[in-house]
């Protein structure tokens, strides 16, 4: 669970995209970004929304919904951020659709841990967050995709779509 997994408690960042609430820890995210300019890279996967620019680095950007199986409902506008997340093998910026808010929980309060105990999930577990269920990111698995292959590695579970009202 990143860096801070031998504390009681996590610090996390609650987010939205595609309307299903998310969360991940805050130890793997380097920026927020609002959108920016990105060019494209052809033959990518569809997941991959291009490259952008930063300090003279160039960093893959991935939609972050569609990478798990989501369709892309809307648009992207200007206000939409890209959270440039890393660890120490893979950096690369992420299009959520909305940041909503940094909160620490108790590790305790963390749910569904053994639906998630899957060495290639992309999730670790589920929390309550403002009387909302969000899935708590396995970001050690997200950065570990391949940015050229031609499909998702990782799909919601339809069971677990149904629980949470996911619509696939």
């Amino acid at each position: 669970m990143g860096q801070q997994s031998m504390n009681e408690k996590l610090q996390i960042l609650h987010f939205q995209s595609q309307d299903v609430h998310f969360c991940m820890d805050l130890g793997f995210i380097k920026k927020v970004l609002p959108l920016v300019s990105f060019e494209a890279i052809p033959g990518a996967a569809n997941y991959v929304a291009g490259l952008i620019n930063i300090a003279g680095r160039s960093i893959t950007v991935i939609d972050f919904g569609l990478c798990i199986g989501l369709s892309r409902q809307r648009p992207y506008t200007l206000d939409t951020p890209i959270l440039i997340c890393g660890n120490e093998k893979q950096e690369f910026g992420m299009i959520i659709d909305k940041v909503i808010d940094l909160v620490t929980i108790e590790k305790k309060s963390l749910q569904m841990k053994e639906q998630f105990d899957k060495t290639d999930s992309p999730f670790i577990a589920t929390v309550v967050l403002e009387n909302r269920l969000a899935l708590l990111v396995n970001m050690n698995e997200i950065l570990s995709i391949d940015l050229v292959t031609a499909q998702p590695r990782f799909a919601i579970d339809k069971e677990l779509a149904n629980k949470m009202r996911i619509e696939l």
